[in-house]
C-alpha cells in the first residue's frame, strides 16, 4: 500500500547516495570556509602596526613650525589689493591676479569668496573680474 507521506523503497535507494554526496560536499565547503578564515586572520595580523615603544625617542624629526596664518592672509590681501589698485577702473581677472602672484586660480577664488567679500571697496564687474573702488 503506497503512502503519500513516505517515499517508496526504490526512491529511498536513490535518495541515500545523493544525501551522502551532499554531506561530503558540505564537509568540503566547511573546510574551505575554515581555510578562508585562517587566511583572513593571517592577513589582519600582518597588517597590524608594530607595537611602538612608550619610551621617548631622542632623534625625532619634526616639521618646522608654519608661519602664523594672520601673516599669510594679510600678505595675500595686501598683494591682491595692490594689484587691483594698479589696474584702476578696468580691474583684473582672477586669472591675471593668480599669474602675477604665482599661485593657483583656485586660491584666489577662495580668497575673494571668504576674505574679499567682506571688503566694501571690492566690486565684481564681470565674470571673475574685480575692481578696487576707493
Amino acid at each position: 500500500m503506497p503512502s503519500d507521506f513516505f517515499p517508496s523503497s526504490s526512491a529511498i535507494r536513490q535518495i541515500i547516495p545523493l544525501a551522502e554526496k551532499r554531506e561530503a560536499l558540505l564537509k568540503k565547503i566547511e573546510d574551505l570556509e575554515k581555510k578562508i578564515a585562517e587566511l583572513n586572520a593571517a592577513q589582519a595580523t600582518a597588517r597590524r602596526k608594530p607595537e611602538t615603544s612608550l619610551l621617548p625617542r631622542e632623534n625625532v624629526r619634526t616639521k618646522p613650525a608654519p608661519a602664523p596664518a594672520s601673516e599669510k592672509k594679510e600678505d595675500t590681501t595686501t598683494k591682491i589689493l595692490a594689484l587691483l589698485k594698479k589696474a584702476g577702473a578696468k580691474g583684473m581677472t582672477v586669472r591675471e591676479i593668480a599669474s602675477r602672484l604665482g599661485t593657483k586660480m583656485q586660491n584666489v577664488h577662495v580668497w575673494f569668496s571668504f576674505k574679499g567679500r567682506k571688503l566694501d571697496s571690492l566690486h565684481k564687474v564681470g565674470q571673475a573680474q574685480w575692481v578696487l573702488k576707493a
